[in-house]
């Protein structure tokens, strides 16, 4: 129906009724999937003014994007061994259309052409920027995820210095620090006296909380509280041990 106006007064004009015949479902469907499983397409849609300011304009775009912010090519996939690699070329950014949707969605990552090591799985729905370590040339690949309604960006570096997650340094003279990552079943850093290590997580997924200890009591400290002075006393070495974090 359209409305139109003449000789001063809102005419009523009716559109002629067209009928459509049936068509089959899978001519009129797009799917996208392999090993005979459909996915279905996340698409995120913004809305915004016009710059006359009466206009709305709704953008439709892919939920879910991969920006290569490196030098490096970077391949992605889903945290499934069956998953299919996304290459991501150098200033490239592409959707993904994870198979997979869940509360927690994970991915891995690993720069094209290199000696094919994997990083740890990483969160693809969630904010966070976190470096994934990486035993190669590279040292680690960088990921930031920035969440809105209407999409989620995982922007992609390689190492540089400055991007890791924290410095540890032990001023103690005599006594060597055990740190490790809350709940890890991996070996622990131990820190020689009056040396300093760079760390990431070895779980980005799990509690971003190290335990340490400079003997046999464990302490445990959350490394996103900028400014925390912890202070303890370890009565079998007759020291005071204090970790602070700083920027």
């Amino acid at each position: 129906m359209l409305l139109g106006r003449g000789s001063g007064h809102w005419v009523e004009h009716r559109l002629p009724t067209q009928k459509y015949g049936f068509e089959p479902w899978r001519l009129r469907s797009l799917l996208v999937g392999y090993l005979n499983l459909f996915c279905n397409l996340t698409v995120g849609l913004s809305i915004t003014l016009a710059a006359s300011g009466l206009t709305k304009v709704a953008t439709f775009t892919p939920f879910f994007l991969l920006q290569n912010a490196s030098g490096v090519p970077i391949c992605v996939r889903e945290d499934a061994p069956t998953a299919q690699w996304i290459l991501v070329e150098v200033a490239e950014c592409k959707p993904f259309y994870p198979l997979v949707s869940a509360k927690e969605m994970k991915i891995v990552a690993k720069v094209e052409g290199g000696n094919d090591q994997e990083t740890v799985p990483f969160f693809l729905n969630k904010a966070h920027t976190t470096l994934l370590k990486l035993n190669d040339m590279y040292g680690g690949i960088n990921a930031e995820c920035q969440v809105s309604e209407s999409q989620m960006i995982t922007t992609f570096k390689t190492y540089k210095p400055g991007m890791a997650t924290v410095q540890f340094v032990n001023h103690l003279q005599d006594s060597i620090v055990t740190i490790n990552q809350t709940g890890s079943s991996l070996e622990p850093l131990r820190l020689e006296p009056q040396t300093s290590q760079l760390y990431t997580w070895d779980n980005p997924t799990g509690k971003r909380e190290v335990t340490w200890s400079a003997g046999k009591k464990e302490f445990k400290s959350a490394l996103e509280q900028v400014g925390l002075l912890q202070a303890q006393r370890f009565k079998q070495f007759n020291v005071a041990c204090c970790m602070s974090v700083v920027v």
